[in-house]
């Protein structure tokens, strides 16, 4: 099992990043060329930002069961984005539409 904060991620447009179920903490550091195919973060202590990576050859995500307050898209649409997961958050409104209906994402209404 790890813990702790994870290093910046770079990757190959064919690579599966799985660091699920861990005890991994803190924002999720990444560089704008990240080109994996499939990222699994799920079932970990990420808080703050989620930053989906520019479009490209991204085709699934699972953030499931963490504690990301924000959903941060350069996109309006899902793009090619086949399947994700983003349920079990604390995600603050807004969030794309998409990222409710396709993720299974909720968000929080700040009063």
């Amino acid at each position: 099992m790890l813990e702790g904060t994870t290093p910046t991620l770079r990757t190959t447009p064919q690579a599966y990043i799985n660091l699920s179920n861990n005890k991994l903490s803190g924002e999720v550091n990444w560089s704008f060329s990240l080109s994996a195919a499939k990222i699994n973060l799920s079932w970990n202590e990420f808080n703050g930002v989620f930053w989906l990576p520019p479009e490209g050859s991204l085709k699934e995500f699972d953030i499931s069961h963490n504690k990301f307050t924000k959903f941060f898209t350069l996109t309006p649409h899902k793009g090619d984005i086949q399947n994700c997961d983003a349920r079990d958050n604390e995600f603050q409104c807004p969030i794309p539409p998409w990222l409710k209906e396709f993720c299974g994402a909720d968000c929080i209404i700040n009063t």
